[in-house]
């Protein structure tokens, strides 16, 4: 909830406890991590992001090492750690063997990593469009909405974000979607109202 609400010391000082009850707490390692990364000790970041990925190698914990890795200029580790991300939601072992799973009800975690990194878009939204026919929650609302945006459908974010707002979450990332999409159609108003939020 600290860490949602922007309030970086209150969320230090509850991650610190927290790490000492429960050092090895995945959720713990990456908010600890998320921490260090907004604090620019991108290294330390790192370490927790790799120590959470060693006991469970989570969406969240992948997608921000491999963040941490091209803000830090490692590009060739980045790439490797984002085909991780796929390979997570993609592929699954049965008895020891790999195999490829398509997703009939979309992945909007999928379409979200994809759109963030302007990353085969036609798959980010074809998966964010059978997420939200699937779970019509905020969340998958948004996702398409801003993967409709990366595509260039203006309009249909514009509309799909409308109904995000609608359930009125206090998400940070919801309000700069509205207002990336507000300003691209040129409604400068409504884009400095929701980057202002």
């Amino acid at each position: 909830i600290h860490w949602r609400d922007g309030a970086l010391l209150p969320t230090e000082q509850q991650v610190a406890l927290a790490l000492k009850a429960a050092p090895s707490n995945v959720p713990v390692l990456e908010i600890a991590a998320k921490i260090q990364a907004a604090k620019r000790n991108y290294e330390e970041a790192i370490s927790l992001y790799n120590r959470a990925i060693a006991i469970n190698p989570t969406h969240d914990a992948l997608v921000g090492l491999g963040d941490l890795y091209a803000l830090t200029g490692r590009e060739d580790e980045a790439e490797k750690t984002y085909q991780r991300v796929v390979r997570l939601h993609t592929e699954h072992t049965h008895s020891g063997d790999d195999h490829e799973h398509s997703h009939i009800h979309g992945n909007a975690q999928l379409a979200r990593f994809y759109a963030d990194h302007d990353r085969n878009l036609d798959d980010a939204v074809r998966e964010a469009e059978q997420a939200y026919e699937t779970f019509k929650n905020v969340f998958g609302v948004d996702t398409l909405a801003w993967c409709y945006y990366k595509k260039g459908l203006y309009e249909k974010a514009r509309d799909m974000v409308s109904q995000a707002l609608r359930w009125k979450t206090p998400d940070a990332a919801i309000f700069f979607h509205a207002s990336q999409i507000h300003a691209k159609l040129g409604d400068a108003s409504s884009a400095r109202k929701y980057l202002n939020r």
